[in-house]
């Protein structure tokens, strides 16, 4: 029985930009040659590690999600293990996404790194808040007066 899983993986940062796209390759084949459909595939970039790892700051991140047997996936786990070119890598089983919310989890995860580093809130920021139903100090003061009329 298939299901459907995301992987997300770390190569070291020291390789350069074009140095990348192999290691990419190697991973997509192995899940080929493990019978895995590749729903969606992103190369996340470059960026700085919480903590260093093998004394590197900087890694290349890429998140793949795929579908396939439940049963090769401990194997397949095993030979990313056994990788040298993959410094940490995580699968977690999910369900499948369609295009808005991978859309949404792009801009999601966009907002986080610009708060990471420190920019500000723009003004569509505060657009899509108020379009989430937050409101103004003063609007929330008409609507608690008009729950209190209603009352008495």
């Amino acid at each position: 029985m298939k299901q459907y899983y995301e992987l997300l993986l770390l190569a070291p940062g020291n390789l350069a930009e074009n140095e990348t796209a192999p290691v990419w390759q190697k991973v997509k084949d192995l899940l080929s040659s493990f019978g895995a459909n590749i729903t969606y595939e992103e190369s996340m970039g470059r960026k700085k590690l919480a903590y260093p790892i093998k004394h590197l700051r900087h890694g290349y991140y890429f998140l793949i999600e795929f579908e396939m047997d439940k049963d090769k996936v401990e194997e397949f786990d095993r030979k990313l293990k056994l990788n040298e070119e993959i410094m940490r890598f995580i699968i977690v089983k999910t369900k499948p996404k369609s295009r808005e919310e991978r859309e949404k989890e792009k801009i999601r995860r966009a907002k986080a790194e610009a708060r990471a580093a420190g920019k500000t809130e723009t003004p569509e920021d505060k657009k899509d808040d108020k379009q989430k139903g937050k409101l103004s100090l003063d609007e929330l003061d008409k609507k608690l007066d008009e729950i209190l009329e209603e009352k008495l």
